[in-house]
């Protein structure tokens, strides 16, 4: 059982991590796993997602930034979250120029650099739209990790709802077909769905 709670400040916890407890880097990790999965489900055009496996790529990053953690220079979980995302995009990088079989593209790097920031960014301000009067907690943390994270907590149909129409920004009509049920289903369910992400993001906020 770990002795690290939870809600265990991550600034605290980088440096913890820093300091050389193993068990400290593992727990960070993981804390911000639901953050890289959202990141990686949001981050590509259908053409460059059908290159790349969400999971794979996931469990690739917190691979390499436990083994490269040591060249991670920054205190703050906002520099934490622009490594994982730099290390994220490498990593995309890397795997759509071997399945090309292409030499360095610089363009190519630039525009998946560009995407996960982008991706991030938007999960930042459907965090604020979800949540319209952050508390001085919600200010001095990452929006998008504490909302990667209550979608974490919510029913699968609840946190699919949620991504294709606050993050991806379909239609209900679209959202319907998507998930087999009536328009009139997906209202419902959607609106059940926000009431309950607030509570978590509430929740979060609290114990911060």
């Amino acid at each position: 059982m770990s002795d690290l709670p939870s809600h265990c400040d991550p600034e605290r916890q980088i440096q913890m991590a820093r300091s050389g407890l193993e068990r400290a880097l593992e727990e960070l990790l993981i804390r911000y796993r639901p953050y890289l999965k959202l990141l990686a489900r949001l981050k590509l055009n259908p053409q460059l997602r059908s290159r790349l496996d969400d999971s794979d790529l996931v469990q690739e990053a917190c691979i390499y930034a436990h083994r490269d953690f040591d060249k991670f220079q920054g205190d703050t979980e906002k520099e934490f979250t622009a490594w994982l995302r730099q290390i994220m995009a490498n990593l995309a990088v890397n795997c759509v120029r071997d399945q090309q079989r292409q030499c360095r593209d610089v363009r190519l790097e630039r525009r998946l650099h560009r995407l996960f920031d982008e991706s991030s960014q938007m999960m930042e301000r459907a965090m604020a739209d979800s949540f319209s009067s952050p508390s001085r907690n919600a200010r001095k943390r990452e929006r998008a990790v504490l909302l990667a994270h209550a979608l974490q907590e919510l029913p699968a149909d609840s946190r699919e709802v949620l991504v294709l129409r606050e993050l991806e920004g379909k239609s209900l009509s679209e959202i319907a077909q998507q998930m087999d049920r009536s328009v009139n289903a997906v209202q419902k369910l959607w609106a059940r769905s926000l009431v309950q992400l607030r509570r978590h993001l509430q929740a979060s906020l609290e114990l911060s």
